[in-house]
């Protein structure tokens, strides 16, 4: 009796296993994963020539660990028991006490992927011909720098020394903007928390806002063509969603297992009439009063993230303020931390540019020829090093 059931449990499982390779092969393929935010491996080509590369194993396991029918449901399945067991990484999330959910840090300086970069960066702003552009390197003040406080003992935490020495070996040409040095002189610890989400690895308004006052003001002591003022929080009001679920970046690693309708989600409304401008996007275009179709689109939504918050990451994003033609036009290279006050920044140029490396595929150097560009603005959170970023041209 013990072997035949030994033998049924078998056959079930077998049948089991096979039944989901059979359901996955005749399943339609997905193009991405929301959750994880990041494409999915395809169906590699089969010929005799692709099967007997020594790749081809590996890439058809990715394939089907990424296409795999029901998906997501193993892995929800699989994180929720993690969270259940209190582990402290799951889904390279740090799950952090009082519900913050943190980055997993980088566990060396990687000097190499770096250096790469800088290369690439120094050498723009040291080109001969563009001595009369100014360049400037805003860090953005990151959620895993800012409050690396609340990541548990155990956990190594290069975030902090890698900045610093890509800090370092920038290029002199650069005036340095350092968000993280200016947000933890000014403000305590109780203020800064209020400045990010607990469920993303952005900053929230709050925090964006003292940004782009920074920015512009350490701007306005160095620059000789640009001197302005940033507006100020007289200038706005603030208005929050109420019981909206905000899908946090981190918490949709966790498969949205932490409630988001406790985030604190806002805007700045200005208060002032805000001039008309022109706005010119990668596949949309068009003029705006106050630019709905392209910033805090989600706002009236009941679920909303940091792009439809926000705005979202355009490989092109264009501001022309027609009344400013005695002011510099402005290229602003940026990842996402910009998103939040892309509007507030371009109020005070005449024509603003916005170049995402991860999307653009063109050269910035020929922009910069092509737009007349006279400041050259680089915008990326301080954990931002190495990577894709850096391919400038």
């Amino acid at each position: 009796m013990g072997n035949l059931g030994a033998k049924f449990f078998s056959l079930i499982f077998l049948l089991t296993i096979s039944s989901i390779g059979i359901i996955t092969y005749f399943y339609p393929d997905k193009a991405s994963s929301n959750i994880e935010n990041r494409t999915l491996e395809q169906l590699p080509e089969i010929t005799i020539k692709t099967i007997l590369n020594p790749e081809f194993s590996s890439t058809f396991e990715r394939y089907y660990s990424d296409q795999i029918y029901n998906r997501d449901f193993f892995i929800k399945t699989a994180t929720r028991m993690e969270l259940l067991l209190n582990k402290t990484i799951v889904n390279d999330v740090v799950v952090a006490k009082d519900g913050w959910l943190l980055n997993k840090p980088r566990s060396a300086i990687k000097e190499g992927e770096i250096d790469k970069g800088l290369a690439n960066v120094n050498r723009i702003a040291q080109n001969p011909k563009y001595r009369d552009v100014e360049f400037y390197f805003a860090f953005s003040a990151h959620k895993n720098t800012v409050l690396q406080h609340k990541y548990p003992d155990f956990i190594t935490n290069y975030d902090l020394a890698s900045r610093e020495y890509f800090l370092e070996n920038l290029s002199g040409s650069y005036q340095v903007i350092d968000l993280y040095s200016y947000f933890t002189k000014m403000f305590n610890m109780d203020v800064l928390e209020g400045f990010y989400f607990k469920t993303d690895h952005h900053w929230n308004m709050d925090g964006a806002f003292h940004g782009y006052q920074y920015i512009i003001e350490s701007i306005s002591e160095t620059s000789l063509t640009f001197k302005e003022k940033p507006y100020q929080n007289d200038d706005f009001k603030k208005e929050c969603t109420e019981q909206t679920f905000f899908s946090g970046s981190r918490n949709r690693n966790l498969y949205l297992m932490f409630d988001g309708t406790k985030e604190e989600a806002c805007i700045f409304v200005p208060n002032y009439d805000f001039a008309q401008f022109d706005v010119r996007t990668t596949g949309k275009r068009g003029k705006f009063d106050d630019f709905s179709k392209v910033y805090a689109v989600g706002i009236k939504e009941d679920y909303m993230d940091y792009s439809t918050l926000f705005t979202g990451d355009y490989a092109e994003l264009k501001f022309t303020f027609p009344e400013n033609t005695d002011k510099p036009n402005l290229l602003v290279i940026k990842d996402s931390y910009v998103n939040p006050v892309v509007h507030l920044i371009a109020q005070h140029f005449h024509h603003t540019y916005y170049v995402d490396p991860r999307h653009y595929r063109g050269s910035i150097s020929e922009y910069i020829d092509d737009n007349k560009i006279g400041m050259v603005l680089f915008v990326y959170n301080d954990t931002n090093v190495s990577g894709e970023m850096y391919e400038l041209d």
